[in-house]
């Protein structure tokens, strides 16, 4: 839905479906359409459990004590695989909301990560966040400049209505929906 990208628009309710069951493509043939931090969920969520359970059996069965480096060699591909696959979605992300959804859901994978007590996601998830910040705070620069260029350069036009501005809306959905992502 490309109505109204400022809006939550019931977006946030991943938010109070982070354990739920994984998107899985095979089973569903409905051909529905996902968000991409619908996806961005599922994906997260199926790592970290396979992750979890690997590291695990990796400890116990090759009595690594904690090390990292053998679950590294063995999954370091599949999380550089995600980490390049968001990187590319992120050159052209434009969605402000989205990117703080998958900021909460990168938030909320971490601390599950620290309630099992298994620390070898905790590099992948800061690159994460390390690639989700920065696109997040050069979209919301590029809203401010788009603001303070449209105030340059239009005279505003004596109000044939009493509706606020388009502008005005906007600018207060997004206010709107930062400020409802920003509190855990």
């Amino acid at each position: 839905d490309k109505g109204n990208v400022f809006s939550l628009s019931g977006r946030d309710q991943i938010l109070k479906e982070l354990e739920k069951d994984p998107i899985i493509a095979h089973l569903h043939k409905d051909k529905a359409k996902y968000y991409h931090e619908q996806l961005f969920r599922s994906h997260q969520m199926l790592l970290m459990d396979t992750a979890t359970s690997e590291f695990l059996f990796l400890s116990d069965f090759f009595d690594t004590h904690g090390d990292h480096s053998l679950f590294v060699d063995v999954f370091g591909k599949t999380t550089q695989f995600f980490l390049d696959s968001l990187e590319t979605f992120l050159a052209n992300c434009w969605d402000s909301v989205g990117l703080l959804l998958m900021f909460r859901i990168v938030e909320f994978y971490r601390k599950c990560m620290q309630r099992r007590q298994v620390s070898c996601l905790d590099s992948y998830l800061d690159a994460l966040q390390l690639l989700l910040w920065p696109r997040l705070r050069i979209v919301l620069d590029a809203n401010v400049m788009s603001l303070r260029k449209a105030q340059q350069h239009q005279s505003m036009p004596v109000p044939t209505n009493t509706h606020p501005h388009l502008v005005t809306r906007r600018y207060a959905e997004l206010a709107a929906s930062l400020y409802a992502l920003s509190s855990p």
